[in-house]
């Protein structure tokens, strides 16, 4: 079960949301004390959900920063 949902009341988005953080809570539990395949689990969740909030017309600018922080150089939506 996801640790915090996302109501932003853009269904599509939330439920991308909700998709991938089930998806980065498996990686995570999988990667057990790896942190090199946490930080990728957390990558790609911060990069879904960046990428969700754009096409939906919604802010995105504290995803990118999260994606920042995590070492990600490109950071611009959209952006492989």
């Amino acid at each position: 079960m996801p640790c915090c949902l996302v109501k932003t009341g853009n269904k599509t988005h939330d439920d991308a949301c909700l998709a991938a953080e089930m998806i980065r809570q498996v990686a995570v539990a999988a990667g057990g004390n790896n942190q090199t395949a946490v930080t990728a689990a957390e990558v790609q969740y911060y990069k879904t959900v960046r990428d969700s909030a754009f096409n939906n017309g919604l802010p995105h600018a504290d995803f990118m920063q999260a994606l920042r922080n995590l070492g990600v150089a490109r950071v611009n939506p959209l952006a492989p």
